[in-house]
């Protein structure tokens, strides 16, 4: 962040890379941010921005989590195996929309969740996005 506010004073926002609430008052404190994004560690806990704004010591939720389709090196994210190593990728990235859907639906987040089951919510989701999105504006769709 400091390297891009040395070249532009308009706004900016970090939303990534902090792991503690001391790291994030010190980076705004220093002028190299304006706003701090903290989306992933609120779809762990939705309190976390209140914890952060209490002053209360915050450690990085989301490394606390153990994202991962399985229990062994070949399901986990570091798998031999590419197309294994992408769906723990998308599917941690599944995850965390599946908690925000569902805090907008005034749902708890399910820490639960797996990652698969994670990836279908947000491609039926997306799916249905699509299909409101071409139905509204039929040119669009064409093209």
């Amino acid at each position: 962040a400091k390297e891009i506010r040395d070249i532009t004073r308009v706004p900016l926002m970090v939303t990534g890379g902090f792991r503690t609430t001391d790291g994030m008052n010190a980076a705004l404190a220093r002028g190299e941010t304006d706003m701090i994004g903290i989306a992933r560690p609120a779809c762990i806990d939705p309190d976390y921005a209140t914890k952060v704004l209490q002053g209360n010591a915050v450690s990085n939720v989301v490394e606390d989590m153990n994202f991962r389709l399985g229990p062994t090196r070949f399901l986990g994210p570091h798998s031999p195996i590419g197309i294994v190593r992408s769906l723990n990728a998308i599917g941690k990235q599944s995850w965390n929309y599946a908690q925000i859907f569902a805090m907008a639906d005034g749902l708890d987040v399910d820490h639960d969740l797996g990652l698969l089951k994670a990836l279908k919510i947000y491609t039926e989701n997306e799916k249905k996005q699509t299909t409101a999105i071409n139905r509204a504006n039929p040119i669009a769709s064409d093209t």
